[in-house]
């Protein structure tokens, strides 16, 4: 009860966690980290884990895509960055339900598949969308899903922002 009162706060303070969407710009964006250890608040039953040089750490907890990203800050890091398949392997390995990853589109997207990017604003260059995904629920980009999340067999859909899901946190070693 106590970290969820203060994901609140810390959601209250920091903003929505969208970083170059209108929000405060420090949300997303990565801090080096020196240990891969467990965040100190915002996941009671986290599964930290290391692969190809970055830290993940896995949360079960069901919470909206801002609050997952603002407990990623917290912790020195952001929602997972996927460049490559063993990345998303890796990502992949230890969620057991769909999870928040750092994939977001931008505001100004005119269709469902145009300008995603990480939560570092980089363009994505290697996706795992499913089938007939990303596509704003009606294949009309209305800006009613602008944030990915990973099943467990590592393919990506988009999800509006608020809805629930876990999340996988991501920080250098």
């Amino acid at each position: 009860m106590q970290a969820n009162c203060c994901l609140a706060i810390l959601l209250l303070v920091a903003g929505c966690g969208r970083r170059n969407f209108n929000v405060d710009a420090g949300i997303d964006a990565p801090v080096d980290a020196i240990t891969c250890a467990a965040p100190d608040a915002g996941c009671p039953n986290p599964s930290v884990y290391e692969c190809g040089g970055s830290c993940y750490v896995w949360c079960p907890d069901q919470v909206s895509r801002p609050t997952a990203a603002t407990t990623c800050a917290t912790w020195g890091g952001c929602l997972a960055t996927i460049t490559s398949q063993s990345a998303n392997d890796c990502v992949a390995r230890d969620i057991e339900k769909r999870a928040w990853i750092g994939a977001l589109q931008d505001n100004t997207a005119t269709d469902p598949g145009d300008k995603w990017r990480w939560c570092d604003a980089t363009l994505i260059t290697f996706d795992r969308w499913s089938s007939g995904f990303p596509k704003d629920y009606d294949s009309v980009e209305d800006t009613d899903a602008q944030c990915a999340v990973m099943s467990p067999a590592g393919d990506w859909r988009d999800e509006p922002c608020g809805v629930v899901a876990g999340f996988v946190c991501v920080r250098p070693l």
